[in-house]
């Protein structure tokens, strides 16, 4: 009886039930993140290789006035309001040298490593990265290519691949081996440089790993000028984080600004080039495209172009950019032609030119497209915390359903997307075999929008008109 009575109630009750429906917060897509060098900087308030939040001029008054950073921030913060995680490196006796110290060290986290550390240490996470000063030159004595001159055999794996390091002050190349099928299985079929390393003054050896039976791969390395390092190695920190660089061209000539697109195939770049003029100095052009892209994201939205927005606090540009509209010979449409972007003056001001990452990928060919592909990832994986460690069912598999159908539709409705988009779990990717190891896939699909690049008038003369002459 007393079993009975503990579960009777004369009266109301109300049961919070925690399933359902569950919101998804879009993620902060304007947060720059920056690395440079400010010697004149109080270590106190700005330690090396550490994220440091700024979001106003007040914030980096005790950075002095040397360096890269200064006249970055003030660029930034001439186009919006920003919020910034920013990470000071030490200034090298070179320029070699202080490149070393922007790339740091990706176990140590340092250089552009630490600003994987910003969500952590100053509670935002960089989704536009620049390293002003640091992305536009191309790298001497760097590996070109591996020719793989003995395949080796035996492989099950990948073998890892060493090479000599360079002199004092030059970087060390790392590469991938890659393994061919068929005939060529268990074989080295050639190597992917991740990054060619600088300064060496002669072909260093590329050593591979033994195969647990069978012959060792040999390789034979060839030397020359390179792409650049930090942007080589700011592509991996940008995959961790979702974000999108912003690199410098060379600001010399069309021919090498052009070579930023022959060496990476990325779409997580955005080059632009030429630079600015601001306060008499040829500068940058990146920190002021970060600075238009915040602007941009609130004021209307992540899913809109950086190009065509106005460019408040510079002076001139560094070079001339000719453009005439609709003129497919000027110098900005051979540019924008070729992924780089551009500054035009026009209209009696200067604005920014160019939609193109560095993708060879036609799904990714636009900027607008990587940002809205990662702020969907990552929202719908921050959302979902709740999801891990629950109980595979029904109601769990409805619930993530519906949670990101009304994200998908919400965004459709901000116009980040164009229709609904779809949600499904597919029985066929959920094998028993996965759910037994609580294994769950969710697909989903949208599509983005894409911003307007050419817009065609057609127009036609008629002899309509003449029939206004002659009425009575």
């Amino acid at each position: 009886m007393a079993a009975a009575l503990s579960n009777f109630l004369h009266g109301i009750e109300v049961v919070e039930v925690n399933t359902g429906f569950r919101s998804i917060q879009t993620v902060s897509t304007s947060v720059i993140g920056i690395v440079g060098t400010a010697p004149q900087a109080s270590a106190i308030a700005f330690p090396l290789n550490t994220p440091v939040l700024i979001t106003s001029p007040q914030d980096y008054l005790l950075l002095g006035e040397t360096g890269t950073l200064p006249i970055a921030l003030d660029l930034i913060f001439a186009q919006y309001g920003a919020i910034i995680s920013l990470v000071r490196v030490a200034e090298g006796a070179n320029i070699v040298e202080t490149s070393a110290n922007v790339i740091g060290d990706t176990s140590l986290q340092t250089g552009i490593n630490a600003l994987t550390l910003s969500s952590g240490a100053i509670g935002v996470q960089p989704r536009v990265l620049i390293a002003p000063g640091f992305t536009h030159q191309r790298s001497t004595g760097g590996v070109l290519s591996v020719t793989v001159g003995t395949q080796g055999s035996g492989y099950l794996v990948a073998p890892i691949v060493t090479f000599a390091a360079p002199p004092a002050g030059g970087g060390l190349t790392k590469g991938v081996a890659i393994l061919g099928t068929g005939v060529d299985a268990g074989k080295v079929v050639s190597v992917v440089i991740n990054d060619p390393g600088n300064g060496y003054l002669a072909a260093p050896a590329a050593t591979f790993a033994a195969p647990p039976s069978g012959v060792t791969a040999l390789g034979i390395t060839a030397i020359g000028t390179v792409r650049n390092r930090v942007l080589s190695n700011l592509i991996t920190v940008a995959q961790k984080l979702r974000a999108i660089i912003i690199a410098d061209g060379p600001n010399t000539n069309d021919a090498a600004a052009i070579q930023i697109a022959a060496d990476f195939d990325s779409d997580r770049i955005y080059a632009a080039d030429p630079w600015v003029v601001y306060g008499g100095v040829s500068t940058p052009y990146s920190p002021v495209l970060a600075g238009l892209i915040s602007r941009s994201d609130n004021a209307r939205g992540f899913w809109w172009s950086p190009s065509n927005q106005p460019i408040n606090g510079i002076e001139a540009i560094a070079r001339p950019i000719e453009f005439t509209m609709g003129d497919f010979s000027s110098r900005a449409n051979i540019l924008n032609a070729n992924r780089i972007n551009t500054i035009i003056q026009y209209q009696g001001g200067f604005r920014s030119w160019g939609n193109r990452t560095l993708a060879s990928d036609s799904r990714m060919t636009f900027i607008t497209t990587r940002r809205i592909a990662d702020v969907i990832a990552d929202s719908i994986s921050a959302a979902h915390l709740w999801a891990i460690a629950n109980n595979i069912s029904t109601v769990y598999i409805a619930e993530i359903l519906e949670t990101v159908k009304a994200f998908l539709r919400r965004l459709s409705v901000q116009g980040a997307t164009l229709g609904v988009g779809e949600v499904w779990a597919d029985r066929a990717r959920n094998s028993d075999a996965d759910l037994l190891q609580g294994h769950v896939t969710i697909d989903f699909s949208f599509t983005p929008t894409f911003p307007v690049e050419r817009l065609t008038f057609r127009s036609s003369i008629t002899t309509d008109g003449f029939n206004t002459i002659f009425v009575q």
